[in-house]
């Protein structure tokens, strides 16, 4: 297994990557979207804990962090390197804090950070009491017709996502359907899959990415352009060039927003079944 770092170099030196070393501090600093990020998780997380303790149960945060590490973890390896050419995604060697083993640092802090966040967030969204048993299967049909769809079409990335993630929740939701808050459940999945993983994918990768001058600054790529304009990605998703629809800007929609619905679904499924194991 090739580091981040030498997957970088190896694409650099057969010129699939143009992108060089910025030299203004705010640059620089943009750079290092990624690990200003977390530390901007951790500190909404340590504020909604200290908000919210007298609902904080450490019995469900702790399995549920576990649960969303190791499912991610997990996924994200076998994303990472399911193309032994061209890893699923790259941080800058400027943009990385330097820990890389398998994964860099800030992805192995990404799942389990996200996964305490979540809970939080959990905890601060409210809920409905009603069944609203049309709206369940609404959004249950809609998870079920997504999954085909990205089984049926997507590539690694959209398949994986379908199969680490969103079967699994579909699943549990049925396990838990009386226990099911769909309000609460729908309110948390904007918050995630929308304004957390599109927005901030968007945003650090894409925009900044195609922006003259900014090239270098995006916080991590999913795919590079040589000197002739040619593009290259991981076979993880479908092809830039011959799929243009699976791709907003410069990421792959199997990963934003499916990524990002995905892991909102499991994220509150994996919240159900431990707050349902637990009812006995």
């Amino acid at each position: 297994m090739k580091t981040n770092l030498q997957q970088w170099l190896k694409l650099q030196s057969e010129g699939k990557i143009q992108q060089t070393r910025p030299d203004e501090w705010w640059k620089r600093l943009l750079s290092r979207g990624y690990s200003i990020v977390l530390l901007v998780m951790l500190a909404i997380m340590g504020y909604l804990i200290a908000k919210l303790k007298g609902k904080f149960d450490l019995k469900t945060f702790i399995p549920h962090m576990i649960m969303g590490s190791l499912m991610g973890w997990g996924w994200g390896a076998s994303i990472l390197y399911y193309d032994p050419n061209y890893p699923a995604w790259m941080i800058h060697p400027w943009g990385m804090i330097g820990i890389d083993w398998i994964m860099t640092i800030e992805d192995w802090l990404f799942y389990p950070v996200s996964g305490g966040l979540f809970y939080c967030i959990y905890l601060f969204v409210t809920g409905s009491n009603k069944p609203h048993e049309t709206l369940k299967w609404a959004v249950q049909i809609a998870h079920i017709g997504l999954t085909v769809f990205w089984l049926a079409l997507g590539s690694y990335g959209g398949v994986s996502c379908a199969t680490w993630f969103a079967i699994p929740a579909i699943i549990i939701f049925f396990l838990t359907w009386h226990d099911w808050d769909v309000v609460r459940y729908l309110k948390m999945s904007v918050v995630v899959a929308l304004v957390f993983c599109a927005l901030w994918d968007v945003t650090m990768v894409s925009l900044v990415s195609m922006i003259a001058g900014l090239e270098s600054c995006s916080s991590w790529i999913y795919v590079t352009f040589d000197a002739a304009g040619v593009a290259y990605h991981s076979k993880a998703f479908l092809d830039y060039n011959t799929h243009g629809w699976a791709w907003i800007f410069n990421n792959p929609i199997e990963i934003t927003i499916w990524f990002g619905i995905t892991g909102a679904m499991y994220t509150y499924a994996s919240l159900q079944l431990i707050r349902w194991l637990r009812k006995g």
